[in-house]
């Protein structure tokens, strides 16, 4: 028996790198590519929203700078996956700098900018288009537009708020809205006000 597709109002866990709702918002695929640093066209096929629903604590992240970072490494994405790898993590250089015990303090002290519903709450956008580990990591994961970002350590659990379809139709449990090019002023309000409240 094939195992049914994420939907919304499913849950899902998931780690790696993640924002605020409100860096990203109810745009077009083409700009949260640019925003979050994806290849052009990785949203072409559709993407899910998912918003953070449960409590963090220092433990489960790092820091990874702001999305101009690839992968939250410093310098440029390489041509390889080896040679991306070389590139030091910006949480890595963090400690390096202010040690340790001031970096927890500092991950802790940044809990408190984040809030369970509203602009400030933790989202992922996850692609229908998954990671390719052949493609160079400086075409799939180029830089991007410069929002906060964190790495999420461990496997943390989360909603599927919306799916996006190819056709740029924002679809939750019971509602519908268009999103990006065509879409109206007061669509885009309601998407946002949406996943600001949905838990």
């Amino acid at each position: 028996m094939r195992k049914r597709s994420v939907q919304p109002g499913d849950t899902s866990m998931q780690k790696g790198n993640v924002t605020k709702l409100q860096r990203i918002g109810a745009r077009s695929g083409a700009d949260l590519e640019a925003e979050l640093g994806f290849q052009p066209g990785r949203l072409r096929n559709g993407y899910l929203f998912l918003v953070l629903i449960q409590p963090l604590t220092a433990v489960d992240f790092d820091f990874a700078g702001i999305t101009l970072r690839s992968g939250g490494r410093l310098g440029n994405p390489a041509a390889t996956k080896a040679e991306d790898e070389l590139r030091r993590h910006v949480s890595e250089q963090m400690r390096l700098e202010y040690g340790i015990a001031t970096y927890i303090e500092m991950k802790e002290r940044a809990l408190g900018s984040i809030s369970a519903t509203g602009p400030n709450r933790i989202i992922k956008i996850l692609p229908s288009i998954r990671n390719d580990p052949g493609m160079s990591p400086r075409d799939q994961y180029p830089p991007g537009g410069g929002g906060l970002q964190w790495t999420l350590l461990n496997p943390c659990k989360f909603l599927v708020a919306l799916e996006v379809t190819a056709t740029g139709f924002a679809k939750a449990q019971g509602a519908s809205w268009r999103i990006g090019p065509g879409s109206s002023y007061e669509e885009r309000h309601q998407i946002n006000a949406y996943l600001e409240r949905v838990a």
